[in-house]
């Protein structure tokens, strides 16, 4: 049974190992902080899967269980609070790989002003806190207040003094600095204008910018001269939506598909067997079409025969989701969305398979979220020679 300093030590390198596997090097400022903070000093508690639903498990770090510290040190998110109306996970401590490359997007330094968007545990808050030292300044807005006493409290026994919870809605609230950089841990839908006058120019914003079913990472840099926003995309992510009074964003449900068994599916094989390249697709055919979803395909047994994302028709429960290594339909339409879905992967083909991080995306000041209707715009995406126009889905 390895020690929890043992558990710990492990976690720190196999989660920085991830990170640069796919990204690259690492800035000696993150890792610092990544190895020098203790998640588990953070987790009072999560949800986990048992006997067919979640069930919240205690954690004690005067008194840890095995089973916790292999959860908490481990590249996984925790989920800490669930809405028992909806019953959609409403808080949780991201995957920690994520939140390392988020930090490495952000490129904060020592000595600056950094803006959180969602507070959550205080994990990520610790993490700025170590970056910008001293002489910087964090804040941190959380719109439930439970969960930002909690973090506060968390953040004090960590011996963080130069951060500042605060409970509020970010869009609403007034800043109390402008910041230099700005890190969003929620899904937002587009960019809320209150966010141009809360940061320097050239300053940098990280943010999961809704694109389809997921919220791809973009890094964001203020343009005053053009009055926009000029960014890349980082990499394919998917997060909580944003909540609060100021904004309204849409919650993503799985679809589910029904089918009598395994007979009903229809298979198409394709080369997409990776992961990687399922999640570059997945992205793409955002840009292609606005009814791209995720979804899942259940047998009359309840058995899940397919998982994966695609396009679905609502009156008949036809579906084409593309899954590793083919696409799978079903239903009097499922040919037609097969094929429809096939065109945007051999589009996608065509162009040379580009990554997510190929994408580059310019957004103009005024283009997102008024704060009294609430509407959406649209912006524009680029990658390489090719010009889409992107647009979120509509409220409903």
């Amino acid at each position: 049974m390895a020690s929890r300093q043992q558990a710990r030590t492990r976690y720190n390198d196999s989660v920085l190992r991830s990170v640069e596997a796919v990204g690259g090097p690492i800035s000696d400022l993150v890792r610092e902080a990544f190895t020098a903070t203790d998640r588990a000093a953070f987790i009072n508690g999560y949800y986990a899967p048992s006997g067919g639903k979640y069930q919240w498990f205690e954690f004690s770090n005067s008194n840890p269980s095995q089973d916790g510290l292999e959860r908490i040190y481990s590249n996984a998110p925790l989920t800490t609070q669930f809405d028992p109306v909806t019953r959609r996970p409403t808080s949780s401590s991201s995957m920690p790989g994520l939140m390392v490359s988020m930090l490495q997007a952000l490129g904060a330094q020592p000595g600056e002003t950094v803006v959180e968007i969602g507070t959550g545990t205080g994990y990520n808050a610790a993490l700025l806190s170590a970056i910008v030292g001293a002489r910087g300044r964090v804040y941190s807005f959380e719109s439930s207040p439970d969960i930002a006493e909690a973090a506060r409290s968390n953040l004090g026994r960590a011996g963080c003094r130069n951060v500042v919870v605060i409970n509020a809605d970010d869009i609403t609230a007034s800043r109390p600095a402008v910041a230099d950089r700005m890190i969003v841990t929620a899904g937002f839908p587009c960019i809320p204008a209150s966010w141009w006058d809360g940061i320097v120019d050239g300053g940098v914003v990280v943010v999961p910018l809704r694109q389809g079913p997921g919220h791809p990472l973009v890094r964001l840099t203020k343009n005053a001269a053009a009055a926009r926003w000029d960014g890349t995309y980082v990499s394919y992510a998917d997060f909580m939506p944003a909540v609060g009074p100021g904004i309204s964003e849409l919650h993503t449900a799985l679809r589910v598909v029904r089918v009598d068994g395994p007979g009903n599916l229809k298979s198409s094989p394709t080369d997409l067997s990776k992961a990687r390249d399922l999640f570059d697709v997945k992205f793409f055919a955002s840009l292609e079409c606005d009814q791209v979803e995720n979804a899942v395909v259940v047998a009359a047994d309840g058995a899940k025969l397919a998982t994966g994302f695609g396009l679905s028709t609502d009156e008949n429960e036809s579906t084409a989701l593309a899954v590793p290594g083919a696409i799978v339909s079903t239903g009097p339409e499922g040919d037609g969305l097969r094929d429809r879905l096939l065109g945007i992967i051999e589009e996608w083909q065509r162009l040379g398979r580009p990554r997510v991080a190929d994408f580059t995306v310019r957004i103009p000041r005024d283009n997102g979220i008024d704060a009294d209707t609430e509407d959406v715009s649209g912006w524009r995406t680029r990658v390489g020679k090719v010009s889409l126009t992107v647009r979120p889905r509509s409220r409903p």
